[in-house]
């Protein structure tokens, strides 16, 4: 049985990553992840301005 684990390569790249999608899709691949990133963002902001959650330390403090 051939073995099925893809390994990491060339294709790898974001950008073949998305032209891949966009071929195999014949459309720009879905948003699920850029809607799941914008959720989980706006939960954050939402338990730090409520209070429930400390912001993050800038980059220029550290």
């Amino acid at each position: 049985m051939a073995e099925l684990v893809r390994q990491p390569g060339p294709a790898d790249d974001v950008g073949q990553l998305i032209q891949g999608e966009q071929r195999r899709f014949g459309q720009p691949p879905p948003l699920r992840s850029a809607r799941s990133s914008m959720a989980s963002a706006m939960a954050t902001v939402r338990a730090v301005v409520s209070g429930a959650a400390e912001p993050a330390p800038s980059l220029e403090r550290m």
